[in-house]
Order: structure tokens, then sequence, then C-alpha cells
């Protein structure tokens, strides 16, 4: 049984519309929620970006392998002016083939490196300030791209219906040239 585009759909299939929309609510909630979290991170980490980032040499003296392949550089971090040394400390980026690499490590301020024991490359040495505000951006365009692909249905039927009203016909004054034709020529 094939349905026209005019014919009502069978009421029993209509039971997943509710399931949908609550579903789609939830998403929407899940991501508002990610997105105070991202907007909170990115005003903490802004709050504390005058802390200072000391700039050093990492050395590589491990790989830990990874569950997913590949490995993860350990090794010991000294600053360019030799006062801090870190050693055990993972590297957020690879190494030279040397095994050495040019690294930040910021001690103070929201997300330091002294909790996580962690020194980064210079393309990541400001991850901590850019990536929740990436965040920001890629929430936004998720909820705007779910939002126009989810609810422009609704918009078409409220288009349709209004399109059916009495009123929105065309007054018998304006005469339509294709009935006009059809009944001159009866």
């Amino acid at each position: 049984m094939t349905l026209r585009r005019d014919t009502p759909r069978p009421v029993g299939r209509r039971w997943h519309a509710p399931v949908r929309i609550a579903g789609q609510a939830l998403f929407m909630v899940v991501m508002g929620a990610l997105l105070v979290c991202a907007v909170i991170l990115g005003i903490d980490a802004a709050s504390t970006a005058d802390e200072p980032i000391v700039w050093g040499t990492f050395q590589e003296t491990d790989c830990e392998q990874r569950a997913k392949g590949g490995c993860r550089s350990i090794g010991t971090w000294t600053s360019d002016d030799g006062t801090i040394r870190k050693t055990n400390v993972k590297l957020d980026g690879w190494p030279e083939s040397d095994g050495s690499v040019r690294a930040s490590y910021r001690p103070h301020g929201f997300l330091n490196d002294d909790e996580n024991n962690i020194v980064h490359v210079e393309a990541f040495a400001y991850g901590w300030l850019w990536g929740p505000w990436a965040g920001v951006l890629f929430i936004i365009g998720v909820v705007v791209y779910y939002s126009r692909k989810w609810w422009p249905a609704r918009r078409r039927h409220r288009q349709v219906a209004s399109a059916l009203e009495p009123d929105s016909y065309p007054s018998s004054s304006t005469p339509n040239p294709a009935t006009t034709a059809r009944s001159s020529s009866r």
C-alpha cells in the first residue's frame, strides 16, 4: 500500500513522534549543559591568562604505549634558565626525531601543568586558553545544525496549514489565468 502525500498517515505509526521529540529535547538539554561548562572553562582560563608560561626543552626518556596504537612521550623537561626541572613528565605533542622538542610549562593558574604533570609543544602551548572557546563554537554549530535539520518540518507544516486557510486564497477580483482559460473554453 503506497500513501499519497495528501493521504493522512495511519494513526498507529504516530507513537514514535513523542519519543523523537523527547530525544531531541534531551539532546538540546545536554548540549546546553556542555555549552555552560565550556563557557565556565573559558572564563576561568581567561581569568588566569596572566600567569607565567615557562619555556624549556623536553627530552624523551620513555615511550608509553597507548591502547589505540602509537605511544606517549615521557621524559625530562628543563627550563631555559635551568631553574625548573621536571622528571617523568608527559609531553602534549610529538618530539623531533632526536627525542627533544621545545615545550612550555605553566606552573600556576587554572588547568595548570603542575597538577597534570605535562608540558606542551609550541603548537599546543595555549590550548588551555582557546580550547574551551573552540568547544563553545563547536557546540553552537552543532545545535544550530540540528535545530535547522529537525524543525523545518514543523515550519513547513505551519506554512501548509496557513496556505489552506480560507483567507489566504486569492480574492475573486484577481482572476487566475489558468482557471479562467479553462472556464472560458467550456
